[in-house]
């Protein structure tokens, strides 16, 4: 039998040492060298830190210490100089990346270790800061922002890097540096980086210990400080310190500490852990506790057993210890804890994987694995062979062949850029309604407005050009400043169609403007253009999952144009063009002759780059192109997410194949899952997915809990598995997500409610589109409402008619509760609130809960359906009064048979549709009666033919009859769920009717809290750029809009800083091109009732 290795020796993992910051004799010490690589390409840069040097000015010690160490003079505060100098440099578009440890290694290089450690202490007594015009300013730094001056400028890794190469000299170096540092020592700074830099100095690090302060806010001063320590009693020291526990938790920190002292390190970090909300840190602290050779580390993991990514580390801990963890876990198991089901899970696990040790079991430990309770919750793991193949030998694990990829110099792209349209595209795009108010603008080319525009084309005064310019202007002024235009980056891009389908090429550079910051939503703008920079922009979109539903369609599209014009970069140098080139490349070769497209494009550029194209497309078609696994992300804890069982229900996966399954939903988008993921699904139990898939989304949503959501690949998994319970439980989550104006994951959770696609999903969906609280968010809602109407060949509207639930209730749209020996029935108020009442009819404040009389399996079920109706029907009730409404103003309109199956037969909105009047085509108007029959106003029954076309009737049509009906409901105490009858009705005068503004409204001023409610009345807050909203709109039949126009407009994100608004003007407009378009008395008599009791209730004096 092989010897068991010494479970109380601490080995410190090979994992760690590239993290730890080495100590003088130590194992990483003695492998730190200078990077001349690093070395000659500073030394290359020297012209371009010179050149940066006479664009600086500031203090002239400082400015004469650079040159003179540019000039290769040993000056150790010239060379920190030159370093800030190029940490700032670096901060510019385009730069060279800046590289902390290059430095170190050079000071090294050229003058000695003891120079270096000099040239780190006045790191941090410099600041070189831009000064506006393309030049630097350089000072020396106030001694009290010496640490943000070392913590915030990047420059720390410096220091790091002389500490490394510091350890790894020889004594008589070392000596000389520690004799330099010596003399730097009058600050607590310069104190606290000469302790960091020769840490065997004691005293040196004693002071700094005794310096650092228990309410200390810098953390890379205390980091420095930690990594100085050498033993457990100067570990003690800062012990209380909470920026010292703050920042132990950082990977290098900690290793480095744990190198040091070893095991004492446990109860710190055991402190520290459960504050710590970095997932990537708190995963860090616990691969130290599993690393740690003591009872007691593994005990403070196993008490924490019931918290994300620990169940992992004590596996950890157990395959470095395993008679320790029989012998802690058995401890575990035993107890009362609410660990102990877990810790009995993993002992019974790790005892069939360590007979031998059992065997070996003292009395005591025995009795305690005997009696752990057995898990009886988990179903028996599948082996292997019973998994589909993708779950047992993914690509991604598959041993790779290096290939040596040809390269071709000297290419450059042969494209002519061109647009190319879909079918009816472009009249589509140019006929985009847009929310823009053309107002005064002239349509005559010739009118002096556009003079001040014509002498713009040098590029100046861009901030002066508005929208309406390139929507309205004339072309020969808009289409020179189209090139240098900077469009503004609002929420709304619609208009941005208009003005590429009017300029095409020549608006690309401000659609490219548009779509590179928020290219998920923007980058449509782009399909239409094929040109070499938009080809290079797609490639780069292709590698990102988010963006692919993005960049395919466009690759599809233009696949010629696109091969050409990345070919060059497919065969040119290694780096992240080419491989973006030949990522689009290989996606182009999946797609209808995509082969033949790509030789075709590879022939223009000669025989050797057709020769190498070749050789990628034979590495596409063979084993040797390989799947990279994405990196698995911190909060992703694969122990703790519950089983997915095979379809039999009767095996679970295993955990590598949970592992790869979750691989496997990683690599897949919304349209592309993972080439063979659709057969793995079919192996799987649905009900165990979908509980699998939102505990992967609570996992990731809890990472995400103090920031933005970002679970890209979680969705989609989510969309993939949900249910009607995934759809209650992510609803409200997406308007948590609205309301913190996280408005990417907000969108992504719409996705997963259209890709489920049950009618409660669509319940939901429709309810975020209708519901003024989501308004930003109902647009894309009501998006994905559209689509899923399409494929059910219905009208958004329609659909909307077929999401209203029955919830269960009866044919008289009751429900009854049954408590064994009471019953309650529950009914619906005109608001659609349910309420119950007794046996005896009586209406009761709330339903009673059950009692001891009650039956005890009835009585709380039938408590917790009632709950569940109430808050069901609230997500419903508000939504569907408000349709009706809105039908009551679009006079919409259903067929009779429609009509009965959809509200008079339903068994929920027939207490609506009761509470309302309604009207014929033919002019007659009714009332739902209790019977389900039709009555007039005088209560005779009305039979309508089968023809009859019915809609919600409006005051504007009853006349003289509203009197009779009002009469009638207050008879039957009918409440209405919305103003009907009581309406108000307002009519044009003779003038107005002529006229296409409404001038009465003119010049009034008005509260801005009335027109940001309007917007719960359909109208729209507008605005032609510059954050601020200037006009209400509300649309109008015959593709018109009515336009308040305000000042000074309603501020985004401050609505309420100007408390008044004055209404400018009240017109008729085309929906296209804003201009004023017709007369209010062509307008439907209801619209113009309803815009005039908008705008009377608006400009109506204040009480």
């Amino acid at each position: 039998m092989p010897k068991r290795p010494d479970e109380n020796r601490f080995t410190i993992p090979t994992t760690w040492r590239t993290h730890i910051h080495p100590f003088r004799g130590s194992v990483t010490a003695s492998r730190v060298r200078v990077d001349d690589t690093a070395v000659t390409a500073l030394r290359e840069r020297a012209d371009e830190f010179r050149l940066a040097l006479e664009r600086t000015t500031g203090a002239p010690d400082l400015l004469d210490a650079a040159r003179a160490w540019l000039r290769g003079e040993a000056s150790p505060l010239g060379a920190a100089v030159v370093t800030k100098l190029a940490r700032r440099l670096a901060a510019r578009r385009g730069a060279a990346k800046f590289d902390p440890p290059a430095f170190a290694d050079l000071w090294v290089a050229a003058h000695g270790i003891a120079f270096a450690a000099e040239a780190a202490v006045d790191l941090a007594q410099i600041e070189v800061d831009e000064n506006g015009t393309a030049g630097y300013v350089v000072a020396r730094a106030d001694p009290e922002d010496w640490d943000e001056a070392l913590s915030y400028g990047g420059l720390a890794p410096v220091v790091h890097r002389v500490r490394a190469l510091l350890a790894a000299a020889d004594d008589t170096d070392y000596q000389a540096a520690a004799t330099v540092l010596a003399g730097r020592r009058e600050h607590d700074v310069e104190r606290v980086i000469g302790a960091y830099l020769v840490p065997t100095e004691t005293a040196w690090v004693d002071e700094a210990l005794a310096t650092a302060e228990p309410d200390e806010d810098d953390t890379e001063r205390m980091r420095l400080v930690l990594c100085s320590v050498r033993s457990v009693e100067q570990l003690h020291r800062v012990s209380h310190h909470e920026r010292a526990l703050w920042s132990l938790t950082f990977r290098d920190t900690m290793y480095t500490v744990a190198e040091r002292v070893g095991p004492a390190i446990a109860p710190l970090l055991a402190a520290q852990w459960p504050r710590e909300r970095r997932d990537a840190n708190k995963k860090c602290v616990l691969a130290v506790l599993a690393a740690l050779p003591t009872d007691e580390a593994f005990e403070l993991l196993v008490a924490c057993l019931d918290q994300p990514h620990v169940n992992a580390a004590v596996r950890d801990a157990a395959t470095r210890y395993p008679a320790r963890a029989l012998r802690v876990l058995a401890s575990a198991a035993s107890g009362s804890t609410s660990v102990a089901p877990l810790a009995a899970r993993l002992l019974h696990e790790h005892a069939a994987a360590h007979p031998d040790l059992v065997a070996a079991l003292p009395p005591e430990t025995r009795a305690a694995l005997d009696g752990a309770e057995q898990p009886a919750d988990r179903v028996a793991e599948a082996a292997l062979d019973e998994l589909p193949a993708l779950l047992v030998n993914p690509p991604w694990a598959a041993k790779r062949t290096v290939v040596r990829r040809p390269v071709v110099k000297g290419l450059e792209p042969s494209v002519e850029p061109a647009v190319v349209w879909a079918k009816g595209e472009r009249r589509k795009w140019a006929d985009t309604r847009v929310d823009h108010y053309r107002g005064d603008i002239p349509e005559d080319a010739a009118d002096p407005y556009w003079a001040r525009y014509r002498d713009l084309a040098d590029g100046t005064h861009q901030h002066e050009l508005p929208r309406n310019l390139f929507l309205f202007g004339p072309e020969d002024v808009a289409r020179p400043l189209l090139r240098t235009w900077q469009p503004p980056q609002g929420n709304s891009y619609a208009w941005m169609r208009v003005i590429v389908a009017r300029f095409e090429l020549d608006a690309l550079p401000a659609a490219l403007a548009l779509a590179r910051p928020r290219p998920a939503e923007r980058g449509e703008l782009l399909h239409p253009f094929a040109t070499v920079e938009v080809a290079e922009l797609m490639a780069d979109w292709l590698r990102l999952k988010a963006l692919r539903s993005v960049a395919e369609p466009w690759f599809h599209r233009h696949a010629a144009v696109a091969a050409r014009a990345l070919v060059p970069a497919a065969v040119g140098r290694a780096g992240k063009p080419r491989g973006n080139a030949e990522g689009a490349l290989r996606f182009i070769a999946t797609t209808p002759n995509g082969v033949d497209t790509i030789i075709a494009a590879a022939r223009h550029y000669g025989d050797a780059a057709l020769a190498a194209i070749q050789s990628l497309l034979d590495r596409v078609s063979s084993a040797e192109e390989r799947v990279t696994a994405p990196k698995p992300p911190a909060w992703l804890d694969v122990h703790r997410l519950p089983q997915v069982l095979l379809r039999d229900r009767e095996r679970a996966l295993p955990l590598s194949a949970v592992e790869h399954l979750t691989t496997l939903l990683n690599l897949s988008t919304w349209d592309s899952p993972f080439p063979g993921l659709d057969a793995v699904v079919d192996s799987c139990d649905r009900a165990s997915l979908t509980g699998f898939a939102w505990a992967l989304f609570d996992q990731s949503a809890r990472e995400f809990r103090f920031h933005g959501y970002r679970g890209d690949w979680v969705l989609p998994a989510l969309g993939r598995f949900g249910d009607d319970d995934t759809v209650r439980r992510l609803a409200p989550v997406i308007r948590a997500w609205h309301k913190k104006d996280n408005r990417k994951a907000a969108v992504a959770g719409l996705d997963v409610l259209a890709a489920i696609g049950t009618d409660a999903a669509l319940v939901q969906l429709n309810s975020i589109a209708q519901s003024p609280a989501t308004r930003s968010l109902g647009y894309e809602a009501q998006r994905r409402l559209n689509t899923l109407a399409r494929v059910r060949g219905l009208r958004p509207d329609q659909l909307a008619d077929q999401l209203v639930p029955d919830f269960g209730l009866d044919e008289r749209g009751s429900l009854t509760l049954d408590y064994g020996p009471r019953r309650f029935t529950v009914g619906f108020d005109d608001q659609l609130k349910p309420f119950v009442t007794d046996q005896t009819g009586k209406r009761l404040k709330d339903l009673p809960k059950p009692g001891a009389r009650d039956d005890a399996d009835l009585a709380p079920a039938a408590h917790a359906r009632f709950a569940e109706l109430k808050k069901d029907v609230r997500t419903v009730a508000a939504n569907q009064i408000r349709r009706l409404e809105q039908a009551m103003i679009s006079q919409r309109r259903w067929e009779l048979a429609e009509f009965q199956r959809l509200f008079v037969h339903h068994p929920l909105l027939w207490h609506i549709a009761r509470r309302l009047l309604w009207r014929a085509d033919t002019g007659v108007v009714f009332r739902v009666c209790e019977d389900r029959t039709f009555a007039d106003a005088d209560d005779t029954t009305t039979v309508l033919p089968e023809t009859t076309r019915v809609s919600v009737a409006h005051p504007v049509h009853l006349g003289e009859e509203a009197a009779a009906w009002a009469e009638v409901f207050a008879d039957y105490e009918i409440l209405q769920p919305f103003p009907q009858l009581h309406r108000p009705v307002h009519r044009l005068t003779g003038e107005e009717r002529t006229s296409a503004e409404l001038t009465r409204f003119h010049g009034t001023t008005v509260p801005t809290t009335r027109v940001l409610g309007l917007q719960r009345r359909g109208w729209s807050l507008v605005s032609h750029g510059g954050g601020v909203d200037t006009y209400l709109c509300r649309p109008a039949r015959g593709n018109r809009k009515v336009v308040i126009v305000l000042d000074p407009g309603v501020e985004r994100g401050a609505p309420l800083s100007d408390p008044e608004q004055r209404v400018v003007r009240v017109a008729l407009t085309d929906a296209q091109r804003g201009a004023v378009n017709g007369r209010f008395g062509e307008l439907d008599a209801v619209l113009v009732s309803e815009v005039l009791t908008d705008l009377t209730t608006l400009t109506a004096p204040e009480a």
